[in-house]
């Protein structure tokens, strides 16, 4: 009986050691490149974020998410999602441009944060530093 408990520690115990060595290794899919001089971390589950030193920056979407070369350019595909600072904005399409920090949005839903206002169209630009 003692044995059977041994063996089932040590069992335990390799599997936690396991669990451990991937989550501290990054075995799951992970990218990072450069917003100015921080860093960033794309979770492969399309729900992303972009921290900056003063804004945090988070986008999702259902179909899918694509990025361009230099990842300067995320675009968002079915039932978008895009937070930042000052607001919130629901759409079919959602394009954030990092270089220039404005998004472009189709078939939009934007709530302000500080105006508590909702705003809807079929084609809208923002500037991720505006207030709105």
């Amino acid at each position: 009986m003692k044995l059977i408990i041994k063996k089932t520690i040590l069992f335990f115990a390799a599997s936690s050691l396991i669990l451990l060595v991937i989550v501290l290794t990054g075995f799951t899919e992970k990218k990072t490149s450069d917003y100015g001089s921080r860093s960033k971390l794309f979770v492969s589950m399309n729900t992303n974020m972009l921290q900056n030193v003063d804004r945090l920056v988070k986008w999702s979407a259902k179909d899918s998410t694509k990025l361009s070369k230099d990842k300067s350019l995320i675009s968002l595909y079915g039932s978008a999602k895009f937070t930042c600072g000052n607001f919130d904005i629901f759409a079919d399409e959602i394009f954030f441009n990092k270089k220039l920090k404005k998004i472009t949005a189709k078939n939009y839903k934007m709530i302000s944060f500080s105006s508590k206002k909702v705003t809807e169209g079929q084609y809208g630009e923002f500037d991720i530093n505006k207030s709105y």
